[in-house]
Order: C-alpha cells, then sequence, then structure tokens
C-alpha cells in the first residue's frame, strides 16, 4: 500500500511511494526516475509499442473471460442435464409405484421394486 504507514521505510522508499503516488521529490533517483517517465511518454515509439501491449494484455484477459465462462457454461449444463435426469427418474419411479398400489401391489413388492432401481 503506498498512502500506509511509512515510518518503517527508508528516506529513499518514501520518496518512492510519493513518485508512485504522483507527488514530487527532491530525492535525486526519483528525480531522475521522473525525467525518465516524461522522456518516456514523449516517445511515439515507446507509447505505441505501450499501447499495443496494453491493448494485447486487455484482448489476453478478455479470451481468458470468455473462456472461463465457456467452461462455466458447459458444466453447468453438464449439472443440470445430470440433475434433470436424476429427477426424471424419480419420478418416472414414483409414477410406476403409484401404478403398483392401482393394481394392488403390497408394501413389500413396492419396496423391493424401489430398491432394485437403484434411484434412491
Amino acid at each position: 500500500n503506498t498512502r500506509g504507514v511509512r515510518d518503517d521505510v527508508s528516506p529513499k522508499l518514501k520518496a518512492f511511494l510519493n513518485l508512485v503516488n504522483g507527488n514530487s521529490s527532491d530525492d535525486s533517483f526519483v528525480w531522475k526516475l521522473e525525467q525518465r517517465l516524461k522522456y518516456a511518454k514523449q516517445n511515439n515509439n515507446w507509447r505505441q509499442s505501450y499501447m499495443l501491449t496494453k491493448f494485447e494484455r486487455n484482448l489476453d484477459i478478455e479470451e481468458g473471460r470468455e473462456e472461463g465462462l465457456k467452461e462455466g457454461r458447459e458444466k453447468g449444463l453438464m449439472e443440470g442435464l445430470k440433475e434433470g435426469l436424476k429427477e426424471g427418474r424419480l419420478e418416472m419411479l414414483e409414477q410406476a409405484i403409484n401404478f403398483m398400489r392401482t393394481l394392488g401391489a403390497t408394501t413389500e413388492q413396492i419396496e423391493y421394486f424401489r430398491n432394485s432401481q437403484g434411484v434412491i
């Protein structure tokens, strides 16, 4: 954290952290850094390279996000299908049991049938 408590850092590090926060300093190293930053910002080749790198990085991030969403959708779809199949099998089992009751099946027969289906 560049804005945190700085009681345990050197004066040179404090000056650098101030630069990171956009503040100037009388430290010679920080002054040299400021001059280099100004030069880099005015250098068209550097700016183009920086912008291209930033653009490529953003593309990579977007590709990663899309890939993550695709994987998430596929996983969600598979989980949904599994859950739907399970629910469908349970529903069909209950319908079969109700039909067995209509035909007069005993509780033991129904339980035997339920256990043999491996659904529950």
